[in-house]
């Protein structure tokens, strides 16, 4: 299982938004030796497509601890959109 951090993946989608774009594609790329697993976005509109990606990272190791729960709190961006996890 891979992780990332969550404001990466707002920022970027937010960053579509603000471009103007209306869909994006989603794909994973698996690791290698010289990358980690990351999620690969291609913004499309009429006239263009961009691309840009977000890296997994290693949770730091107080995440591992047993009391742990998970967040549930909403996060927001500059352009309004709302994320739960």
């Amino acid at each position: 299982m891979a992780y990332y951090r969550v404001r990466e993946l707002a920022d970027l989608i937010d960053s579509g938004l603000k471009d103007g774009f209306e869909y994006v594609e989603i794909n994973i790329s698996e690791p290698d030796d010289e990358f980690p697993e990351s999620i690969n976005f291609s913004f499309i509109d009429a006239d263009h497509t961009e691309e840009d990606a977000v890296d997994s990272v290693e949770l730091p190791d107080e995440f591992w601890s047993s009391s742990r729960t998970p967040c549930s709190l909403p996060l927001c961006t500059e352009s309004g959109v709302l994320f739960a996890f």
